[in-house]
Formats: structure tokens, C-alpha cells, sequence
């Protein structure tokens, strides 16, 4: 959008592969977590945890609603693409 093209000089496909790129990260996490819930028991190292990832986590779960801002339909058309490849 607007603000980080201003801001961090970066393009709408800059945004996306940034939005994209950290859902995955929180996809990546939500799926240790799942593995490691699926059997806690025989787990020998603790739940896989991370302060960066775990709220992207919970929204690909649906835990957590998502509010965005955008300037244009096609910044918010990007989200919801992206959003859908990971439900």
C-alpha cells in the first residue's frame, strides 16, 4: 500500500511476498505445534514456541481475527489470496 511504499520503499508485490513469507513462517510453527500435541507424552523437548510467529499461528488455527488497512481493493484482494492458501 501507500505507507510502506512511502515508508520502506517497497512495491505491493514487495508487501505481498513480505505477508506471504510470514505466513508461512506461522504456518511452519503451527505445524511443529500440532506435531508435538499429537503425542505430548513421548515429546522429549518442550512445546515449540516462538513470540514472533505464535499470533500468526493462532490466526491460521482461526483463533484469531485478522484487521487490516488498505488504500485499495487490490491491496485487500492480495490479503485475502493469501490468507485462503493457508487455511
Amino acid at each position: 500500500g501507500e505507507n510502506p511504499a512511502r515508508v520502506y520503499g517497497n512495491t505491493r508485490m514487495d508487501s505481498a511476498y513480505d505477508f506471504r513469507r510470514a505466513y508461512t513462517e506461522g504456518k511452519h510453527l503451527k505445524d511443529a505445534q500440532d506435531r508435538w500435541c499429537a503425542d505430548p507424552k513421548s515429546q522429549k523437548e518442550p512445546l515449540p514456541t516462538s513470540l514472533e510467529w505464535e499470533a500468526l499461528a493462532d490466526v491460521i488455527r482461526g483463533n484469531v481475527k485478522v484487521n487490516i488497512h488498505c488504500y485499495e481493493t487490490t491491496d485487500l484482494n492480495s490479503m485475502v489470496r493469501i490468507s485462503n492458501e493457508f487455511q
